[in-house]
């Protein structure tokens, strides 16, 4: 993917295979990057690791990649939406 140079310093944040978990304790996947091919919007692809009531089992979800990588304030405390827990060679 050819990416900007604040681009891929965002990308390499999320290796490909690695397992997240959100700041709510759930785990997920990254599959992939992935880049609207109308607005070039960057894209993490990534899978539940568990039974999602509103989406189903190990569902494969999208949230933009700048989202995925902020901040969130919790309980007057700021954290990481998402960490990476576990980086794994493949996916």
């Amino acid at each position: 993917m050819i990416a900007t140079a604040e681009e891929q310093e965002l990308i390499d944040q999320l290796p490909i295979g690695c397992i997240v978990e959100h700041y709510k304790g759930k785990r997920m996947q990254v599959l992939a990057i992935a880049r609207h091919t109308e607005d070039h919007t960057l894209y993490v692809v990534y899978q539940k690791l568990y039974n999602c009531e509103r989406f189903g089992d190990r569902a494969v979800v999208v949230r933009p990649l700048k989202m995925f990588l902020e901040t969130v304030v919790v309980n007057g405390v700021e954290q990481p939406r998402f960490r990476v827990v576990e980086e794994l060679a493949t996916v």
